[in-house]
């Protein structure tokens, strides 16, 4: 799954900036549970309501496909 990321740091005196997910780690933990969900009961389950179209979509989807950003005001959380 591509997690956004920003730099921190790299001032001056500091060093070089560092690169880092814009998601904590308890939130990649729960995206990528909520997302194994998802393909594992949330698919069988559109399909058994006869929506093909909507099941085959998310079918398409891999947590490579996905990018998500837990930063900004889009999302509810901080800058």
């Amino acid at each position: 799954m591509a997690f956004m990321t920003h730099t921190e740091g790299g001032a001056w005196l500091q060093g070089p900036a560092t690169t880092v997910t814009n998601c904590a780690p308890g939130e990649v933990t729960q995206i990528r549970n909520a997302f194994t969900v998802l393909v594992s009961t949330g698919i069988p389950s559109v399909t058994g309501l006869g929506l093909g179209a909507l099941a085959a979509c998310l079918a398409g989807k891999t947590e490579a496909s996905l990018s998500i950003d837990c930063r900004g005001p889009g999302c509810g959380g901080t800058t």
